[in-house]
Formats: structure tokens, C-alpha cells, sequence
């Protein structure tokens, strides 16, 4: 199994990413960390929820999954808060702005299928060589 995030300064999955072997069969349960600055959009791949923070996925072969994540806005999120405006960006007040901070668990990202996400190249060449590398590992069991 593949597991990545993107962007890589976007967070973090508990666990680790990269390649991680686990036995057929296995439930593995995932939980997307955002990093300041940054909130959990949802999962790529086949988990049983992709747009909450923690999700589970059944290994029955090989398997890529990714979280995504955004950085932040000076919009008001869904939960009702308001990211810091600083000098430059409309907060006149003179104040230097602080780093925003993740919203909380209980936040739900709004999936706009009208939206696709934007794959980067890099992320479609990783896709790739994972695909490869699982099928050749397959290979030798």
C-alpha cells in the first residue's frame, strides 16, 4: 500500500506515508493531520469515508491512497471562524498577522464535484512508479 499526502507541507498521515506492507485482507484505519496553516480537504482512493478526517480502507491488493489538504483562507470557514488579516491584505490595522490554526475535528469540507482536484505531474509520475511497484512486488509473493 501507497500512502501519501498532498501537498507534502499540507499534513500529515498518523502512521507514516510511503510504501507500507500490511497482510491481505487487513482493515487499516487512517487519520489525516493537517498542518498549521492548512485543513483536510478528503481522501483519494478506496476508503469507506473520504471526506472525514479518519477513515478506514480494506487491503485487498495493492492500493494508493492520498490525503489532500488546502491552505486556510481569510474567509470564514464553515465552522464560523475567521482566519487573521494583517498588514497588505485589508486588515488595516497594523498588526502583523498570526498564523492561522487548523479547524477543529469536527469540521466537513464541502465536496463540489464541478471541481476536480488539479494533479500535479509529479503526482501522476508517483501514481506510476507505485503501480509498478506494487505489480512487480505482487510478482514475487
Amino acid at each position: 500500500m501507497l500512502i501519501e499526502q498532498r501537498p507534502p507541507a499540507g499534513g500529515e498521515v498518523a502512521g507514516g506515508t510511503g510504501v507500507r506492507y500490511f497482510p491481505f485482507g487487513s482493515l487499516i484505519r487512517l487519520t489525516a493531520i493537517p498542518k498549521p496553516g492548512y485543513h483536510f480537504l478528503y481522501w483519494l482512493g478506496d476508503v469507506t469515508d473520504p471526506l472525514s478526517f479518519s477513515t478506514s480502507a480494506h487491503l485487498e491488493g495493492p492500493m494508493i491512497i492520498v490525503a489532500v489538504y488546502a491552505k486556510v483562507s481569510r474567509e470564514v470557514s464553515e465552522v464560523g471562524e475567521v482566519a487573521p488579516r494583517g498588514v497588505g491584505d485589508g486588515g488595516g490595522d497594523g498588526r502583523r498577522a498570526e498564523e492561522p490554526t487548523p479547524p477543529p475535528s469536527s469540521f466537513k469540507p464541502v465536496w463540489r464535484p464541478s471541481e476536480p482536484p488539479i494533479a500535479e505531474p509529479s503526482t501522476i509520475l508517483l501514481f506510476g512508479l507505485a503501480a509498478v511497484m506494487l505489480r512487480r512486488m505482487r510478482r514475487h509473493i
